[in-house]
C-alpha cells in the first residue's frame, strides 16, 4: 500500500487547531463536558 502525503499550509493547520481548542473550551464552559473528563482526550 502506498503512503498518502497530506500537504496543509501552516496557516490552515493553525486555524483548524484554534477552532478545535475554542470549541472544546466552549463545551467545557457550557457543562457539556464535565470537568473530570475535560483532560482525558
Amino acid at each position: 500500500m502506498d503512503a498518502v502525503i497530506w500537504r496543509v499550509s501552516e496557516a490552515d493547520l493553525t486555524a483548524y487547531l484554534d477552532t478545535a481548542y475554542r470549541l472544546r473550551r466552549e463545551r467545557i464552559e457550557s457543562g457539556q463536558i464535565p470537568d473530570g473528563e475535560a483532560s482525558e482526550d
